[in-house]
C-alpha cells in the first residue's frame, strides 16, 4: 500500500511489475515478483485497490489510467526530440553525459512539460561546463526560462564524472535514479547506477542494476563530433582558458546563487560544489510526500 500510495501521489498508477521492482522498504522487505502479484490480487479482491488495463490504483483514481497512457505517447515524442538536441550538446566542451529524469523518465510528461535531465561534466570543469551548456542552449532557445518551458532543457542538476554518487539518499531520490536512463554517455550511466546501488537497496530492496538501455534512445555522437569536442577541449586547456574560465565562472555563479532570493526560500534545495550543482527552489519530493500522507490518511478513514 505504501508503494502504491507513493506512485499515486505522482499521478502514476503502476503495473504489478513496477510495484515489485520499485517496492519501498528496507533490505529485509525483498520479495519475489509472484509474492507481490499475489498480495495485489488479495487487496483487489478485498476492494482496497482497483485494476484497469494492468494498472493499479485506489478508489476514484481510475482516470489516472487513461492519463498515464496518454502521457506515455507524449513522452515518446518528447524523448525523440530530446535525442536530437542531445547530439548538439555532445559537441559542447566538457559535456560527458545526459541522463533523463523526472516525469519524462517515468513517461508521464504532459504536452507543456520541460525536459528534466542530469548533465554530467568533466571533472574539475563543472563551472565552465555549466556555463557553456547554458550558453549554447540559450543561443538555440532550448533552455527553460521563465514561462518558456515546453520542450526545453531544465538545467537544475549537474554532476561531474568523478562525483556521480548522490548526496541526497531517500526513497524519492532512489526512485528518480531507478527510472532514469541515458540519452548520451551510456558508460557514465552504468557507473552512476553502480555507485548509487548500495544505498538505493535501503529503500528499494528489489531493484537491481539490470537496466536495459534502449539503444534507440541513445544519441550516439559521430566520430567527427567526438574529435571536434576533444579538439575544442584541448585548445581550451592548452591556452589556459579552461582553468581560468572555470575559476571565473565559479566566482560569478556562486555570487549569483547567493544573491538569488530563491536560494533562501524555506524548503529550497540549493547545493553547489566542485562536483555537484543542484538548483531546486521547490523540490518535488516535498509535494510528493505531502500528497502521499493525504492518500494514506484517506485510506484509514
Amino acid at each position: 500500500m505504501n508503494t502504491l500510495a507513493f506512485f499515486l501521489a505522482q499521478d502514476f498508477p503502476p503495473t504489478f511489475f513496477e510495484v515489485w521492482r520499485h517496492l519501498l522498504g528496507d533490505k529485509n522487505a525483498r520479495c519475489t515478483l509472484w509474492e507481490v502479484k499475489k498480495e495485489l490480487l488479495i487487496l483487489k479482491e478485498e476492494g482496497l485497490i482497483f485494476e484497469n488495463r494492468g494498472f493499479f490504483f485506489f478508489h476514484k483514481m481510475n482516470k489516472l489510467v487513461s492519463e498515464r497512457i496518454r502521457k506515455q505517447k507524449i513522452s515518446a515524442v518528447k524523448i525523440f526530440r530530446l535525442k536530437k538536441w542531445a547530439r548538439l550538446l555532445s559537441l559542447v566542451p566538457f559535456v560527458r553525459a545526459i541522463f533523463v529524469t523526472g516525469a519524462l523518465a517515468m513517461k508521464k510528461a504532459d504536452i507543456n512539460s520541460d525536459w528534466d535531465v542530469i548533465v554530467v561534466l568533466a571533472k574539475k570543469r563543472i563551472w565552465l561546463g555549466r556555463f557553456l551548456t547554458d550558453l549554447i542552449l540559450r543561443l538555440v532557445m532550448k533552455r527553460r526560462s521563465g514561462e518558456k518551458v515546453r520542450n526545453r532543457f531544465c538545467l537544475n542538476h549537474f554532476l561531474t564524472e568523478d562525483g556521480l554518487m548522490l548526496e541526497e539518499q531517500n526513497d524519492f531520490s532512489a526512485s528518480e535514479v531507478a527510472f532514469s536512463f541515458p540519452i548520451l554517455g551510456e558508460k557514465y550511466f552504468h557507473r552512476f547506477l553502480l555507485l548509487n546501488l548500495a544505498w538505493m537497496k535501503n529503500f528499494k530492496p528489489n531493484f537491481e542494476k539490470d537496466h536495459v538501455v534502449l539503444q534507440s534512445v541513445l544519441a550516439k555522437p559521430t566520430e567527427l563530433t567526438v574529435k571536434t569536442q576533444e579538439f575544442l577541449e584541448m585548445i581550451l586547456e592548452k591556452i589556459g582558458l579552461a582553468e581560468l574560465g572555470n575559476k571565473l565562472c565559479k566566482k560569478v555563479m556562486i555570487w549569483k546563487i547567493r544573491r538569488n532570493p530563491e536560494t533562501s526560500k524555506s524548503g529550497a534545495d540549493i547545493r553547489y560544489s566542485d562536483q555537484a550543482l543542484i538548483f531546486l527552489p521547490k523540490p518535488k519530493r516535498v509535494e510528493v510526500e505531502r500528497r502521499k500522507r493525504e492518500i494514506m490518511e484517506s485510506l484509514q478513514r
